[in-house]
């Protein structure tokens, strides 16, 4: 019976759709661009298309020896860096416990 009800309801939603959107219709000519319109549209474009292809290579920017002197100074001063990575992940037996007891508790309020 609530199956029925609500593919009912379905139904009759799909129908007055169009009905509740109106029936304003499309016009049937567009206006042409005035020549100002056309000209601020034509400056709008900057980039060239070519430059927005996908696979365009860039050159990349060429570092200057201060930059690589900066670089080399802020390696040297931070040697123990190397040690602090993102990603390095390490689960304590506490971890495990807590994970397995929420991922139960999510199964069993599914399961209801």
């Amino acid at each position: 019976m609530k199956t029925r009800i609500s593919s009912s309801l379905l139904a009759l939603a799909l129908f007055a759709a169009p009905v509740l959107a109106g029936n304003g219709h499309a016009p049937g000519r567009v206006q042409s661009l005035s020549p100002a319109e056309a000209s601020r549209l034509r400056a709008v474009d900057a980039a060239p298309l070519g430059e927005l292809r996908a696979g365009a290579v860039h050159p990349a920017a060429s570092i200057d020896e201060t930059q690589r002197a900066a670089l080399t100074a802020a390696d040297q001063k931070g040697a123990g860096l190397e040690a602090l990575s993102a990603g390095e992940l390490t689960l304590s037996d506490h971890d495990l416990t807590i994970i397995a007891i929420v991922v139960g508790v999510v199964l069993i309020l599914i399961l209801i």
